[in-house]
């Protein structure tokens, strides 16, 4: 199978660094673009730049998709069981239940894994995340902790979707535009915060790139597996507990560093979207 690659998009430093800078550490992100953006190609292509998982984590998504009747192709169906080398992505539509999205509703629970726990190890994507219920998003800030899953968010910009494109058509307001995103904003849901702009329109073979999906896993799993030294035996930082402190460690590992510098939480703090 051809795997899907970040290299169809344009190029983009700042992108680029941020979703190597996710997949390090595992932070949830939020895309924010206008229509036509390349959000839902960029969550496609994640969970093929995460490093190849290993037996423990094969053995855990067996499991799930076990539990689920999802793992053994069913007598007459056309769809073949998954990959039990590929990690998942999941992108459940906004009008999904509360007990369909994360454990831990209230509700009676479904035999059938939700849709957090079909992530596990790979991507949960919310595409028009303004639009999931702010139940549901709660629920998963406090269920997600307790599984290993990158999740990654998408919206537009403004309301109609066309803020800061130059496009006429959109005549929100600051008042509205600030309403559209503090509506997500305020549920902490997201560590980074990422603007991608409108694509320009040339030939796939035309133009500089994005990283190929294989670079781009290559430097995650070097950085994944950079061991940080006993800050008791060097007198470096003490572990992060802040996720300020989280993503500058992220940044330190891409960049090499034994330990965070300030230059890497001043990135953090962009990364994060000014702390909002």
């Amino acid at each position: 199978m051809i795997e899907p690659n970040m290299a169809d998009l344009p190029a983009n430093d700042a992108l680029e660094t941020a979703i190597q800078v996710a997949l390090v550490g595992g932070h949830s992100i939020l895309l924010i673009g206008p229509p036509g953006s390349g959000k839902t190609m960029i969550a496609r292509r994640l969970a093929y730049c995460l490093p190849e998982m290993t037996p423990e984590e094969r053995l855990d998504v067996a499991r799930v998709f076990t539990d689920a009747g999802l793992w053994v192709r069913e007598p007459g169906s056309a769809l073949a069981p998954p990959d039990p080398l590929a990690r998942r992505y999941r992108a459940p539509h906004h009008t999904i239940s509360s007990a369909g999205l994360a454990p831990g509703s209230g509700l009676r629970q479904s035999k059938r894994p939700c849709e957090l726990q079909l992530a596990t190890h790979g991507v949960l994507f919310l595409d028009q995340v303004d639009e999931h219920p702010l139940r549901n998003l709660e629920l998963l800030k406090t269920a997600r902790g307790r599984t290993d899953v990158l999740l990654v968010g998408a919206m537009n910009p403004c309301p109609c979707g066309w803020a800061g494109t130059g496009n006429p058509i959109c005549e929100c307001s600051s008042l509205a535009i600030t309403r559209h995103l503090d509506r997500v904003f305020k549920t902490e849901l997201f560590d980074l915060v990422i603007n991608v702009p409108a694509q320009r329109t040339f030939p796939l073979d035309q133009g500089p790139r994005m990283a190929q999906t294989a670079v781009i896993r290559e430097r995650v799993t070097a950085a994944r597996a950079r061991h940080r030294p006993d800050p008791d035996v060097l007198g470096g930082d003490p572990m992060p507990t802040t996720v300020l402190d989280r993503v500058a460690e992220s940044i330190a590992r891409l960049a090499d560093f034994d330990y965070i510098q300030q230059h890497h939480r001043e990135k953090a703090l962009h990364l994060m979207g000014g702390a909002r």
